[in-house]
């Protein structure tokens, strides 16, 4: 948590100086809270514990990422 606590305020002003970025934030389901009114973001909550454990699991988000959203950097 307090990871998502740090980042939450620097994606918060990046948004704010550039309103025309999307950002795609990955995090798990119950620190979703933390990003969902910010302005030009989308929360993708995934539980890397069990449905997405270990390189498979990273690999199957990344898929479902890339079906979902078209990301230039």
């Amino acid at each position: 948590m307090g990871d998502v606590a740090l980042t939450a305020p620097v994606i918060k002003s990046a948004t704010e100086q550039r309103p025309d970025i999307e950002i795609v934030f990955l995090t798990r389901p119950p620190y979703k809270s933390f990003f969902s009114s910010f302005a030009g973001v989308k929360v993708y909550p995934s539980d890397f514990g069990s449905q997405n454990s270990g390189l498979s699991g990273i690999i199957k988000v990344f898929r479902e990422l890339k079906k979902e959203h078209e990301f230039d950097h």
